[in-house]
C-alpha cells in the first residue's frame, strides 16, 4: 500500500465522452452531474493544497467476516509536479515523495525505500507508480481534470439531500456503474472542498468499499524544496520496486 492521500484507483487513461442529460437518462439527475462538475473543475484549478485525510477500508478475512481497517495521513500537492503524502496505519508510517523527476515511497517499519524515476507531472506519475502498488481512489480529487474520468460509464447520479459531515452542512451525491459506485458530500456554502469520499466495488457480492474523510483544507500550504525532497534517513535501505501488477 502507499500514503493514503495519494491513491489513483479507478481513474482510466482513455478520453471519454460525458453523457447527454435528456428525458431519457431518467436515472442520472442533471443537477448531481452540475454539482460534481463544479467540484472537480475547482480542485483542478487549484494550484497547490493540503489536506488531511482519514481512510477506512473494507475487507475480508478468509473465514468471510468482513473487517474494518483504519489509516491517517495527509498529502500536499504543488501543481504540476510536486507531491508529498503521508500514511500511518497502526504501527507503519509511510512517506510518499513526488519532486518531478523522481518519486520515492519510504516505510518506516521496514526502513526501506523505493524510487524511480517518475514523468513531470502527477497526473503521469499515478499511472507509472499504479503498476506496482496498491493504491486508494481518494487521489481521483487530486487528479487536475477528473470529472471526465469519474464519469464514464456513469448510468445512474443522484442528489440524496443535505448531511452534516464534521460539522459542515453538505449536498451528498451518489454514482454508479456497473462495476462500481462513489459518493460525494460537498458543502453547501463556501469553497466546494470535499469532505468524504466513498468508492464502492460493484464487483463483488460483498460490495467492500473505501470511506475517505477529508478535512483541515489549506490552499495556500507552506511549502520548500525539502518539502518534495527525499533523504533517506540513516540506516535505510533502497529496495526495488516489485513487479508489475498484472491485476491493476
Amino acid at each position: 500500500m502507499i500514503a493514503a492521500a495519494c491513491a489513483l484507483g479507478v481513474l482510466a487513461l482513455t478520453a471519454v465522452a460525458v453523457p447527454q442529460l435528456g428525458a431519457q437518462d431518467s436515472e442520472v439527475d442533471p443537477a448531481a452531474v452540475e454539482l460534481l462538475q463544479t467540484t472537480m473543475d475547482y480542485l483542478g484549478g487549484l494550484e497547490s493544497f493540503s489536506a488531511f485525510v482519514f481512510n477506512l477500508r473494507e475487507d475480508l478475512l478468509d473465514s468471510g467476516q468482513r473487517i474494518d481497517l483504519e489509516a491517517s495521513g495527509g498529502v500536499t500537492v504543488v501543481r504540476p509536479n510536486k507531491l508529498r503524502g503521508v500514511r500511518h496505519a497502526g504501527a507503519v508510517d509511510e512517506v510518499l515523495v513526488y519532486d518531478g523527476e523522481r518519486v520515492t515511497v519510504y516505510n518506516d517499519v521496514k526502513q526501506a525505500y523505493m524510487t524511480m524515476e517518475a514523468p513531470p507531472t502527477i497526473e503521469e506519475m499515478f499511472l507509472a507508480l499504479y503498476a506496482f502498488v496498491e493504491i486508494y481512489p481518494v487521489s481521483d480529487l487530486i487528479w487536475q481534470d477528473a470529472f471526465p474520468y469519474l464519469m464514464q460509464g456513469v448510468d445512474f447520479a443522484k442528489v440524496v439531500g443535505t448531511e452534516v459531515i464534521g460539522g459542515v452542512a453538505c449536498t451528498h451525491l451518489v454514482f454508479g456503474r456497473p462495476d462500481l459506485g462513489f459518493q460525494i458530500w460537498i458543502p453547501t456554502d463556501g469553497p466546494p472542498l470535499p469532505a468524504k469520499y466513498v468508492v464502492t466495488d460493484h464487483g463483488t457480492p460483498e460490495m467492500l468499499s473505501i470511506v475517505t474523510y477529508i478535512t483541515d483544507w489549506n490552499l495556500e500550504p507552506s511549502v520548500s524544496d525539502d518539502t518534495f525532497t527525499f533523504v533517506p534517513p540513516e540506516g535505510a535501505k533502497k529496495v526495488p520496486f516489485p513487479k508489475p501488477d498484472s491485476s491493476h
